[in-house]
This record gives C-alpha cells, sequence and structure tokens, in this order.
C-alpha cells in the first residue's frame, strides 16, 4: 500500500472483479464454430486465461489466472432461433506486483443465451451471473517486516454481451465473418475488515466496478470434409483478428478506514484499447458429436491477456 495525500493506489481490488468477469463471459459463450445450425445440442468445456498489467503512476501492476469448467445446452425453439443455458465453476488469483500481496476468488457461474441465423445473418444475446467468494490478501511493512493482512468477503457478478455479423461464403469452403459487439460487465464486491496487522487493519466498504466494452472483429474459416471407413468427418478451422476498447463506467474508488482516518482505495479505471487475436478449430467425429479447442490473446499498452479452451459437443 502506498499512501499519497490521503490517497491509496491498490492493484488486485477491482482487478480481480474485472478480470473474473470477463473470464465469466468468455467461458459462457462458446465460439461459433461450437454452434449447431438449428440442432439441440450439449456442450462442455475447460479453459484458462492468464494476463498480466504493468505498474503505472496510478495503479500497481498485478497478474491474474483464471481456471475454470462450464457446461450447458442449447435448443431450438422456432426457425432461425436457439436458445440455451449454461453452468459453470471459475478460480481465479491475482498477483499484485512488489509483493503486495495475492488475491484469490471461487466462482459459480450461470449463464442464459439466444441465437439467430438467416441466410449468414447471425445474432446471438448472452446473459450471465456469478455467486463468488473471496480470500484478500495485503502485504505492508509493519517495523520494517512484511507482514499480511487478510480478510474474507463475497461479492456477485453480472454481464450481458449482444454480438450480429454476417457470414459471406467465399467458395472453396471458405467462409469470412465480419461482426461487432457489445458488452456490459459488472462485479460488486462486499465490504470486509482485514485481520493480522493490528492497528493497521483496514475496514473496505462495499466496492461495484462496472465496464462496457466494444469490439470490431473479422475471422475467416475453413472446412474440410473427408471419408474413412464409410465415416465422414469434417473440420473446421477460423482465425481471427479485431480491436476492442474498454472503458470503465466508475473511478473504481472505494472508501475505507485506517488508522482512524478515512482513506481512498484505487482500483484499474483506466480505457485501453487492445488488438485481439484468436485462432480455433472444431473436429466432427461423428454424425452427433464434435471435439473443439481455441486460443485468444488480447493486447495494448501496458496490459495483456492469453486464454485457451477446448471441449466436446453433442447434436441431434
Amino acid at each position: 500500500m502506498e499512501n499519497n495525500g490521503g490517497g491509496t493506489r491498490e492493484g488486485g481490488g477491482g482487478n480481480a472483479n474485472a478480470s473474473l468477469t470477463d473470464g465469466q463471459l468468455a467461458s459462457l459463450t462458446p465460439l461459433r464454430p461450437v454452434l449447431a445450425d438449428d440442432e439441440a445440442e450439449v456442450w462442455a468445456r475447460g479453459y484458462g486465461l492468464w494476463g498480466d498489467r504493468d505498474t503505472t503512476s496510478s495503479i500497481n501492476g498485478y497478474n491474474f489466472n483464471i481456471q475454470g469448467v462450464a457446461g450447458g445446452f442449447m435448443v431450438p425453439v422456432a426457425t432461425g432461433w436457439t436458445l440455451g443455458a449454461s453452468l459453470g465453476f471459475a478460480d481465479s488469483e491475482t498477483d499484485k506486483d512488489g509483493g503486495a500481496g495475492e488475491d484469490e476468488a471461487q466462482a459459480i457461474q450461470m449463464g442464459l443465451r439466444a441465437d439467430y441465423q438467416n441466410e449468414g445473418f447471425f445474432f446471438n444475446l448472452g446473459l450471465s451471473g456469478a455467486l463468488v467468494d473471496y480470500d484478500l490478501e495485503r502485504v505492508v511493512g509493519v517495523g520494517g517486516v512484511p507482514t499480511a493482512g487478510t480478510a474474507e468477503t463475497e461479492g456477485y457478478t453480472l454481464g450481458a454481451r449482444a454480438e450480429l455479423g454476417q457470414a459471406y461464403d467465399l467458395g472453396g469452403d471458405f467462409t469470412l465473418r465480419p461482426m461487432g459487439s457489445l458488452a456490459y460487465m459488472s462485479a460488486t464486491r462486499d465490504g470486509y475488515q482485514e485481520q493480522g496487522l493490528g492497528i493497521f487493519n483496514l475496514t473496505v466498504g462495499d466496492e461495484t466496478a462496472q465496464a462496457l466494452r466494444a469490439a470490431a472483429e473479422i475471422s475467416l474459416a475453413h472446412d474440410t470434409e473427408f471419408a474413412s471407413n464409410g465415416q465422414t468427418y469434417r473440420f473446421t478451422q477460423e482465425y481471427r483478428v479485431g480491436v476492442t476498447h474498454e472503458e470503465a463506467l466508475d473511478d473504481r474508488q472505494v472508501g475505507a478506514l485506517g488508522l482512524g482516518a478515512p482513506l481512498t482505495l484505487q482500483g484499474d479505471d483506466d480505457a485501453r484499447t487492445l488488438v485481439t487475436l484468436g485462432a480455433g478449430f472444431s473436429f466432427k467425429l461423428t454424425e452427433n458429436a464434435a471435439i473443439f479447442a481455441g486460443y485468444d490473446a488480447e493486447f495494448g499498452g501496458d496490459y495483456r491477456a492469453h486464454s485457451i479452451n477446448g471441449g466436446l459437443r453433442f447434436n441431434w
């Protein structure tokens, strides 16, 4: 913790919230090649995300990693329309630079999704939420000795994401998809009382971090079909490039009390524009079963993040 004229800068408060929410949206929104065309399906996946943010004059740097599993189903309800639901679990860890502590969070995630497709046009809407348990740590020097203060608290996250685009058949089994999306992310954490630092313990108030993400992306996919022993297999590969802009909808400040005096804890409220890259594939093993995997990265300025995922789906 660094005190600057009554203010406090801290890495890992709103940062852990925002990272977990971003992972929640990713885990509960399957890649487009995973989706079936007007067929009912069930799917399951595992995923991992990791990244880091450099220390700046206004925020202590941090790195984070998230691991999780999710599963769900999609069912056709009308011509071109499918609806679905999902359930998942995620574990998040955020390490603050300079040995300033480590925060952990575990979340149970839920999601709803609607998809529409018609003659190449597609639109999807996803809603998500999670219940989160936090284990927090803040390391400060007490009498010249690094000492950890800890706390446990709870919270929840909410998210909504809308995407639309158009698929163009380029011939030769190539498909081009320009698309755009808008996502809202919110994470709320209950206040807490630190333990372990004696008179230096902080009493921290409730915190809510909100952000809006706008993205434009273009993807190129290629389908390959081949037969073996009377069975037809299909391999789909997809490559993506785009740009994303994220804007905080609040100042990421939370009130606290330390040594009997009011403090302000500052979270990561910087706007960022990121370049995004991705690649994925799905492999149809049988008429009703397929496996899939993907990798995505986003980077810009002092922020970098990567994610991988893989799983299987059954449709009928």
